[in-house]
């Protein structure tokens, strides 16, 4: 399965894990026309929104930082899913973590992985709120063309076979909880779908 799917599947499963009586609330919307873009050196993500807004206040700033390199990371885990550093984006013991746990255990199982230049992964972060020191939710909206291989070798794409191509765009509520002096995700919900098309007008 294409990772569009996979993702939308476990995002639509997880539900937001936030605190359900805040004792502080930030909120920030970026710009209605962003006009920054960042690529990530050998990832699949383009991130719109990616570098703080000069208006915004600090704790904000370190939650748009956070939540780019956390998404940064899962997306890195396509290429060698075997050597996923889950801990590095996810809580322990979340929802999150033990749904990606066992998407890159069948992942690795199935040599399914996605390859350098094969497909774009970019998200637009709409807004970012803080609820209290240790609860944050973020929404974004994303459009994915990320291909899948089914691929015996890592080092050679001589016997890939296009595993999934179709593309898929997402609008999700994603929850973060601070842990171990970052920002993590704990669970994420997908508030909007569309496959075969785009959604957020990149």
């Amino acid at each position: 399965m294409s990772s569009k799917y996979l993702w939308s599947v476990l995002l639509a499963l997880l539900v937001c894990a936030c605190s359900s009586t805040p004792n502080e609330l930030v909120v920030f919307q970026p710009p209605p026309a962003p006009t920054t873009s960042v690529v990530v050196p050998d990832t699949v993500v383009n991130a719109v929104d990616a570098q703080p807004v000069a208006s915004e206040p600090p704790d904000i700033a370190t939650l748009r930082s956070d939540f780019v390199r956390v998404l940064t990371l899962r997306k890195q885990c396509g290429r060698q899913p075997d050597k996923c550093d889950i801990n590095s984006f996810a809580v322990p013991g979340s929802a999150l973590y033990a749904g990606t746990t066992k998407l890159m255990l069948e992942r690795t199982a199935g040599n399914i992985r996605s390859r350098a230049g094969a497909g774009t992964y970019r998200f637009r972060i709409e807004s970012l709120q803080i609820n209290d020191t240790s609860h944050a939710l973020v929404h974004t909206c994303s459009y994915d063309s990320v291909v899948l291989f089914d691929s015996g070798q890592l080092n050679s794409t001589a016997d890939d076979i296009v595993f999934n191509n179709h593309t898929a765009s997402n609008r999700t509520a994603w929850s973060l909880e601070m842990h171990a002096g970052h920002w993590k995700w704990v669970s994420g919900e997908v508030l909007e779908s569309f496959f075969g098309g785009d959604i957020c007008g990149f």
